[in-house]
């Protein structure tokens, strides 16, 4: 499997105009991306989970991007489920993919977990438990503050607009970029 420049180039249009411009990610400024160039779903575990390691020793970026090839939904969900079993325990994991569906609602709020192509990311636990503990003392304020993100994502998505999220997903998948 041979990364291709568009789906880099379309990851970084994602994270720098929608994940960043649009504040849906607290910790995206600071993203490191990498990406799988592996043969086998096993070789991506592999080093989905090799990731997982050196974030959790790093300093700096406090999550990790790890852009895959295109593969249908199904095997996607078979590869993060195989990544979340393996991540090193000081990190957490979420997975986007085009075609993901598992939200209620608008179907402007199905864009909360895509990407133009399939990514997981890691994010490092305690900047995750630091960032939760100044959003609230008691484990209901956090939970609370957590959701009202949740809520302000999909506000923001579904002020941006079907049509309008479907033509970024296109431009950010085409061969132009542009």
């Amino acid at each position: 499997m041979r990364v291709s420049l568009l789906l880099v180039s379309g990851i970084r249009q994602w994270v720098r105009e929608l994940v960043i411009g649009e504040g849906l990610c607290p910790f995206a400024k600071e993203a490191a991306l990498t990406v799988v160039d592996g043969t086998t779903a096993s070789s991506a575990v592999s080093f989905v989970v090799a990731e997982s390691r050196k974030l959790a020793t790093r300093k700096q970026k406090a999550t990790t991007l790890v852009a895959l090839e295109d593969m249908p939904l199904a095997a996607f969900v078979d590869l993060w489920k195989a990544c979340e079993d393996g991540v090193a325990g000081d990190c957490e994991i979420l997975a986007f993919h085009p075609s993901r569906r598992d939200r209620k609602g608008p179907e402007t709020s199905q864009y909360a977990m895509r990407a133009p192509y399939p990514v997981i990311q890691l994010l490092r636990r305690r900047d995750l438990d630091e960032a939760r503990a100044t959003r609230g003392q008691t484990p209901r304020q956090r939970r609370d503050a957590m959701v009202s993100l949740l809520k302000a994502n999909e506000d923001t998505l579904d002020d941006i607009g079907l049509p309008a999220l479907e033509a970024m997903y296109r431009r950010w998948r085409s061969k132009s970029g542009s």
